[in-house]
C-alpha cells in the first residue's frame, strides 16, 4: 500500500481537539448510557468490560454480543465464559462477593445472541429492534487474532464483521459513537515513521474484497503473497480494509479508531499481571523461558512494541468519550510504545530470563533459558536445526526401529514433533515483527489526557512513558503461569522457594499476591522436583496449540 492519500482528524474540523469548553469528563459520559460491546469473552474485551463496571458503575445497560453454544442459555454462557474469569475478582469484591456482584448488575448485562460471520451479525429481529432503539455507544473488539487464518476466513471475521457492525450503527437513532478496535500494525507494510491516519484511503476496497472472495481456495492460497500487498499475514491485511472502508462509507456515524500494539498483561488493573491468553510476545516468553526457543534471528536492537491491557483499555474509554463529544467525525489513535518509551527485543529477551530466575521457573525449564541472537540468517537456521530439528528427527527414526520402537518412544516423539511445529509457527509469525523497525507514534492520546481531571487522569491511566518494563515482564510470566498454565505460582523468600496455590491468592493494597498458609520447601529437594517439574501443564498446552495449527 502506498501513501497515495490519506486522512487524519484534523481533515474534519478547524479545532485542534474539538470538545466544547476544552473539558473531558470519562465517568459522567458513560453514567446513564447504553453501550453494546463485541468480544468480551477475550482478553481485551473482559478488560475494557470490567473496567466499566467497577470505574463507571452508573452506566444504564451493556449489551454484550455472545455467540450461541449448544445446551446453554445465554446469561450461562456469560456467566461461564466471562464473568467466572479472574478479571472480574477486584469488582466482585467490591460488591461483598459473588451473589452481591450479580445482583448488583441485574437487569443491566444484557446478553445478545450474535456472531460477526451472519448475516445482520446473526441478531434476532426483537433484539436487533432493541439495540437500535437504545443503543448510545458501540465498542467492537471481536475479531480473529490468528495471524494465519485462510484470507477468505480472515475477511469473514475482521473485515465483513466490522461492515456488519457499522451497518448496525447507522441503524441506530441515539448512537453517540462507534468504537472500532484495530491495530497499532495496521500499516505495517511500510517502514519508518507511522502516523496516526489511514493511508491509501481511496483505495477500492470492496471491489478488491468481493475479487478475492470470487477465488477459489486453491487460486487464494497460490497467490495469498501476491494479494496480501507486502502485509505479513491476514490479520493485519484485513484489519487494514476494514478501517479503509468504514471509513468510505460511515456516513452520519461518529467513529474512533483505536489500534493497540501487541497487547501484554495489565499493569495495575484489575490486577497486576493479569492475562488469560498467551499470544504473540507471551508465546515467545514461555518458549524461551521453559528452554524451548534459544535463538532469534536479528540483532535485537529493534523496538518490541508491546503495551499493557489495562493502558489499552484506559486509553479506549477516554478517545470514546472524547470522540462522542468532537465536532469531528472521525479520530485515529495508535497505542503504542516505540517513540514514547520503546524497549528493545534484546532489552525483552533479558527481562524474560530475569523474570523467570526470579520466580524460581528457571529451576523447571528444559534447558538454558539464555537466548541467542543470531544476524546471519544461515547460521540462524543451521543453529535451530541443530539444537531443535536433528533431535526431533533422530527420536523420529528411533521411534521407528523394530524392537526398539516402544510406543512410549512413539508418542514421546509424536509429542516432541507437535512442540517443534508451534515452535516454528511462533517464531515465523513473530519474525516479521521483531526485524520491523517501525516508529508508531501516538502522541493524541497525551493530549486527551491532558483534558482530564488528576482524579481521571489516576483513574484511566494510559501513559505509556510511566511503565518501568521489567516489572512488568515479570508480572506477565507470573501471569501467564498462574491464569493460563495454570501452575502452582513460584516466588523467592530467603533462599527458599514458595509453593502458592492459585486458588488460595488474594489480593492486597501492595497489589501482590499473598497466601494465609504458604508451605515452604527447599529449592533443590525431591519435593520442590516433583512439585514443579513433573506435572506437565505446558507440555500440554504446547501440543494442544501444535493441534490446532496442524488441523488448519
Amino acid at each position: 500500500t502506498n501513501k497515495m492519500s490519506s486522512v487524519t482528524e484534523t481533515d474534519y474540523a478547524p479545532h485542534e481537539m474539538g470538545v466544547p469548553g476544552g473539558e473531558l469528563r470519562v465517568k459522567d459520559f458513560y453514567r446513564g448510557k447504553n453501550i453494546f460491546i463485541t468480544g468480551t469473552t477475550g482478553f481485551l474485551g473482559k478488560v475494557i468490560l470490567e473496567k466499566i463496571m467497577r470505574t463507571c458503575p452508573d452506566f444504564n445497560k451493556i449489551f454484550l454480543m455472545v455467540r450461541p453454544k449448544k445446551n446453554i442459555n445465554l446469561m450461562e454462557r456469560v456467566n461461564e465464559t466471562i464473568f467466572s474469569s479472574h478479571c472480574f475478582s477486584v469488582v466482585k469484591r467490591m460488591h461483598g462477593g459473588e451473589l452481591p456482584f450479580h445482583q448488583a448488575f441485574r437487569n443491566r448485562i444484557i446478553p445478545i445472541q450474535g456472531d460477526l460471520v451472519s448475516d445482520k451479525l446473526g441478531i434476532s429481529e426483537v433484539d436487533r429492534e432493541l439495540l437500535k432503539n437504545e443503543v448510545d455507544i458501540i465498542i467492537n473488539s471481536a475479531a480473529s487474532v490468528n495471524f494465519n487464518d485462510p484470507l477468505q476466513d480472515a475477511i469473514r471475521i475482521n473485515y465483513y464483521g466490522a461492515t456488519r457492525i457499522l451497518e448496525l450503527a447507522k441503524e441506530c437513532k441515539k448512537l453517540e459513537v462507534m468504537t472500532h478496535v484495530s491495530t497499532a500494525y495496521v500499516n505495517c507494510c511500510m517502514k519508518g515513521y507511522i502516523d496516526e491516519e489511514i493511508y491509501d484511503c481511496e483505495a477500492d476496497v470492496q471491489g478488491f474484497v468481493k475479487h478475492i472472495m470470487g477465488m477459489s481456495l486453491q487460486d487464494v492460497s497460490a497467490q495469498e503473497d501476491k494479494l496480501l500487498e507486502g502485509f505479513p499475514n491476514t490479520y493485519t491485511f484485513t484489519k487494514n480494509m476494514a478501517e479503509k472502508y468504514i471509513l468510505q462509507k460511515k456516513e452520519h456515524v461518529k467513529v474512533c479508531i483505536w489500534r493497540p500494539a501487541i497487547i501484554a498483561c495489565s499493569q495495575q488493573e484489575p490486577l497486576p499481571g493479569w492475562t488469560d491468553s498467551i499470544s504473540a510476545a507471551g508465546a515467545l516468553t514461555i518458549l524461551g523461558g521453559f528452554g524451548i526457543l534459544r535463538y532469534l534471528p536479528g540483532k535485537g536492537d529493534t523496538p518490541l512494541d508491546v503495551i499493557p491491557v489495562d493502558t489499552v483499555s484506559n486509553g479506549l474509554l477516554i478517545a470514546t468519550a472524547h470522540a462522542a463529544q468532537s465536532e469531528k467525525s472521525i479520530h485515529i489513535y495508535n497505542c503504542s510504545s516505540s517513540v514514547q518509551n520503546p524497549m528493545l527485543t534484546y532489552d525483552y529477551s533479558l527481562y524474560c530470563k530475569k523474570g523467570f530466575r526470579y520466580l524460581g521457573l528457571n529451576q523447571r525449564s528444559m534447558d538454558n533459558i539464555d537466548l541467542l541472537w543470531v544476524d546471519n540468517p544461515l547460521e540462524y537456521k543451521l543453529r535451530v536445526k541443530m539444537h531443535f530439528g536433528l533431535p526431533v528427527k533422530m527420536m523420529g527414526l528411533a521411534a521407528r526401529l523394530p524392537y526398539f520402537g516402544t510406543e512410549q518412544l512413539k508418542k514421546q516423539a509424536k509429542d516432541l514433533k507437535k512442540i517443534e511445529t508451534k515452535f516454528n509457527s511462533s517464531v515465523s509469525v513473530f519474525e516479521f515483527f521483531i526485524f520491523g523497525d517501525w516508529k508508531i507514534e501516538n502522541k493524541k492520546i497525551y493530549k486527551l489526557t491532558d483534558m482530564l481531571s488528576p482524579e481521571e487522569k489516576a483513574e484511566f491511566q494510559c501513559d505509556i512513558r510511566t511503565v518501568d518494563w521489567y516489572p512488568l515482564i515479570r508480572d506477565y510470566i507470573k501471569g501467564m503461569a498462574i491464569w493460563v498454565l495454570k501452575e502452582d505460582q513460584v516466588s523467592p523468600e530467603h533462599g527458599l522457594i514458595q509453593i502458592m496455590l492459585k486458588n488460595q491468592a488474594v489480593r492486597t493494597d501492595m497489589h501482590e499476591t499473598m497466601f494465609p498458609k504458604p508451605h515452604f520447601i527447599e529449592k533443590n529437594s525431591m519435593e520442590f522436583e516433583k512439585a514443579i517439574l513433573n506435572h506437565g501443564r505446558f507440555n500440554n498446552f504446547m501440543q494442544a496449540e501444535a493441534l490446532a495449527e496442524e488441523s488448519k
